[in-house]
């Protein structure tokens, strides 16, 4: 019998001695604020609970721990300190996915309990605990002493809207959080090898196990596998530890294949103006790895008949031919990498063998077996300046690795077309796509332009070498006029700052349109849906700011239901502009008039058409040493705090890209343990900047931040395979030697 105190409530309760904290709490005694996230690596920080005051990550505690303790989790904070905490984080857009946000809240709780006057650094440190994808950690630092200074008797609390967000308050629901009456768990059961053809399955047996109620083969004897790791059985169990079990005794025979060679899928050229005469040249060869979103919510899905719950991207239209009633919730991070796939047709195919409703939960590493990873690129650029010291010439051949499969291969190869910020004379650059072996890939925060944007800025620091130039006064030259204004706000600083800098500036093309549908549903509640997923890029926030702005009504009128396809068929792109279609859609609710009350049932729509190009601009600063310590990174965006910490997180990724990020192949699979893959903690990353620049247009800032931010910290590193993890940089954030040489890409 263990006995510990729960939120205040005393517990006394038979438990298995393996169960670990986190699944005691969460499984056992429904506390979802506590999310699994990297269980049980004890690395994201998602599962902190307070013992006795005290931080602990519950994924690695046993059980034990808890004897005669008391155990706070969110759920039994302080009110008051709670309260101040999310309206903080609220107002310092602290929050994006809100995933991390429960296990955050919490520790900053007991942080400010003991000592309200933690300095940034001290803080830095004491959130090392915690990993947040979104933001970059600074509007994190900066609600946190915010919320020290109200309680230190120096500053006014500020108010937390009573709206329908509630993912400052981290009570945001992700799919793993659904519990419905007679659910049983699923599983996945994966391939051991890279590469092969299945030779037989042990189905017979597994059927036989305890507690076993269904067997679903989503892959047959004699079939080749498609991807490293694929899924191929899943298993439902009344329990998630009896289908573990079960799991654990599949025996999947499979012969291995080897000798594929890789093949060209995709060639795309662009060439425009004439050839001047040169007078300095300059060339870059640069290789990028493979590399992961990693986001922190792990693939899951849940299957109640015919009705689907998932948070993949494209949930719509992946089931467009489908008769299934869909329901999309909000996902703890995406990037483009989370799509629809084998966890949720073994959740419905489980459903119907059983008759009951199925969640298929799996773990973070599983999950990184299914989810799109950013292609590995190699880049060749050669360019010169002419007479006068423009940029004259701009030649060269991009080679996209797309794994296995590239997913929208095309827009791969678009996005880098399309990617370039300067106007040379002379553009002649050539993009190919090639599959073969590897993961598989797609558009996933950045593309395969990353390596063209950090290729391009290391050839024009060359150029401004060989020509004597500074490196700011060539790039404003060269710039699209788009551009200029960005590089202008970053002035100041470029001034500011030492000699170490590194300059970039970023481009991504804008993608399609969205959709917003108001129904007034009763006198005061209006239901918001749109064609946009929800997956930690703000578009709830965005889109209440222009509800309220345009119809002058209370954030707690707008309710924001899952994603439905009884009035959404399709998923838009990530990156549409999903204010102007709010602010379409607020305006037809204003013009119809009168009371809520008397327009009950009725619907207004607002739709906005293609995204204008995200632009960006970033200054990396480096010390004497080597050591990256500062980065601004301007955006052309709104003047908020939300569009800071967008590009402040842009840029906490782009750091890793440039510096620690990296997929290794382990066993011929890749590499999916989230302490090796080079993600960037609190403590080590540099002092992140974000610059609004105000824009006419409404544009998507953070895939231009990435590659611009990406391309600064490379400039200074100055290598020619990414990430620099051997340089001072590399090694001052934390980053491994490398284990292995990965071959060229294709």
């Amino acid at each position: 019998m263990l006995s510990f105190a729960l939120n205040g409530r005393p517990q006394n309760i038979e438990v298995d001695p393996r169960l670990s904290t986190l699944d005691l709490l969460r499984e056992k005694l429904g506390i979802t604020s506590l999310k699994a996230g990297c269980a049980p690596q004890g690395i994201c920080g998602c599962c902190l609970v307070l013992i006795n005051g005290q931080p602990r990550l519950s994924c690695t505690l046993p059980n034990k721990s808890l004897a005669g303790k008391d155990v706070q989790t969110q759920e039994g904070l302080p009110p008051e300190k709670r309260d101040l905490l999310a309206a903080c984080f609220a107002e310092c857009s602290a929050t994006a996915c809100g995933y991390c946000t429960p296990g955050t809240l919490t520790h900053a709780t007991a942080l400010l309990t003991n000592k309200p006057d933690l300095s940034e650094e001290d803080l830095k440190k004491s959130l090392n605990l915690h990993l947040c994808r979104c933001t970059g950690y600074s509007s994190i630092l900066d609600a946190v002493q915010r919320a020290g200074a109200v309680l230190r008797g120096e500053a006014e609390a500020p108010r937390l809207p009573e709206s329908a967000l509630d993912a400052p308050r981290g009570e945001k629901i992700f799919v793993d959080d659904l519990q419905f009456p007679g659910m049983v768990a699923g599983v996945l059961a994966f391939s051991s090898v890279a590469s092969g053809k299945i030779r037989s399955l042990n189905t017979a047996v597994l059927r036989a196990e305890p507690g076993v109620l269904a067997v679903v083969e989503l892959r047959r004897e004699g079939d080749l596998l498609e991807w490293p790791g694929e899924p191929v059985l899943a298993i439902a169990a009344i329990d998630a530890e009896s289908a573990q079990k079960a799991c654990a005794k599949v025996a999947i025979e499979i012969e291995p294949l080897t000798g594929q060679e890789s093949v060209l899928r995709l060639r795309s050229r662009r060439m425009e103006g004439e050839e001047p005469t040169l007078i300095h040249r300059a060339s870059v060869q640069l290789r990028l790895p493979f590399t992961d979103p990693v986001y922190l919510e792990p693939e899951a899905a849940l299957a109640d008949g015919d009705r689907l719950y998932s948070a993949a991207d494209d949930l719509f239209s992946a089931f467009a031919d489908r008769k299934v009633q869909l329901r999309q919730l909000p996902s703890g991070g995406s990037y483009g990498g989370r799509i629809a796939g084998p966890v949720e047709e073994a959740a419905l195919r489980l459903s119907v063998a059983t008759g009951k409703p199925v969640k298929v939960a799996c773990s973070l590493e599983e999950g990184m077996r299914l989810h799109l990873r950013r292609p590995a690129v190699e880049v060749w650029l050669e360019g010169g300046l002419d007479e006068r010291g423009g940029l004259g010439l701009i030649r060269g051949k991009v080679k996209i690795d797309g794994g296995c499969s590239a997913r929208e291969g095309d827009v791969l190869v678009a996005q880098v077309l399309g990617a370039l910020p300067y106007a040379p004379q002379r553009l002649e650059l050539e993009v190919e796509l090639w599959e073969g072996t590897g993961p598989r890939t797609g558009p996933v925060r950045g593309g395969a332009a990353v390596g063209l944007a950090v290729a391009l800025e290391q050839l024009l620091e060359r150029l401004a070498l060989a020509g004597g130039q500074d490196g700011l006064a060539l790039r404003r030259s060269a710039a699209l006029p788009e551009l200029r204004p960005l590089l202008e706000a970053l002035e100041p600083a470029w001034a500011l700052e030492g000699p170490r800098r590194g300059l970039a500036l970023g481009r991504m093309e804008g993608r399609g349109g969205a959709e917003v549908w108001l129904r007034v549903v009763s006198g005061s509640e209006v239901e918001v849906s749109c064609s946009v997923p929800d997956f930690g890029q703000g578009r709830d926030a965005r889109i209440l700011e222009a509800l309220v702005a345009e119809t002058g009504l209370s954030p707690n009128v707008f309710v924001f239901p899952f994603g439905s396809s009884a009035q959404i068929v399709r998923s838009a792109p990530w990156s549409a502009t999903v204010g102007e279609a709010a602010k379409v859609a607020a305006r037809a609710l204003r013009a119809g008039g009168g009371p809520l009350k008397n327009r009950i049932g009725t619907t207004f729509y607002g739709c906005a058409g293609r995204q204008a190009p995200g632009l960006s601009a970033t200054l990396a600063v480096a010390s004497e040493e080597g050591l990256i310590e500062k980065v601004y990174v301007a955006g052309a965006v709104s003047d908020d705090a939300l569009s800071r910490s967008l590009l402040e997180g842009a840029a906490h990724m782009g750091a890793g890209l440039a510096l620690s990020e990296e997929l290794e192949p382990v066993g011929g699979l890749l590499e999916a343990r989230l302490r090796m893959l080079g993600v960037i903690k609190s403590k080590a990353v540099p002092q992140l900047i974000g610059v609004a620049v105000p824009s006419a247009e409404e544009r998507e800032p953070t895939e231009a931040a990435l590659l611009a931010s990406t391309a600064a910290i490379s400039v200074l590193t100055g290598v020619e395979r990414l990430p620099a993890r051997d340089s001072t940089a590399g090694k001052a954030v934390g980053a491994r030697p490398r284990a292995t040489t990965p071959p060229s890409p294709a």
